[in-house]
């Protein structure tokens, strides 16, 4: 079965204790975890792993 975990971050280095945390607590194991408003850059994307996911981060364009 195909699921997604949606999470709207707000500041994914900040809340990556509570977002892994929230996520142990779950008995499911989801197909995609989708994390928007994560404020991550080039410079501190390499912070984020989620252990058993693969993770593609498109940053915002600033001044675009």
């Amino acid at each position: 079965m195909f699921s997604i975990l949606h999470i709207n971050a707000r500041s994914l280095i900040k809340n990556l204790d509570n977002i892994l945390l929230f996520k142990k607590g779950l008995s499911h194991k989801f197909s995609v975890i989708a994390l928007t408003e994560t404020w991550t850059n080039e410079d501190n994307e390499q912070l984020v792993d989620i252990e058993g996911y693969n993770k593609i981060i498109k940053h915002r364009e600033v001044g675009k």
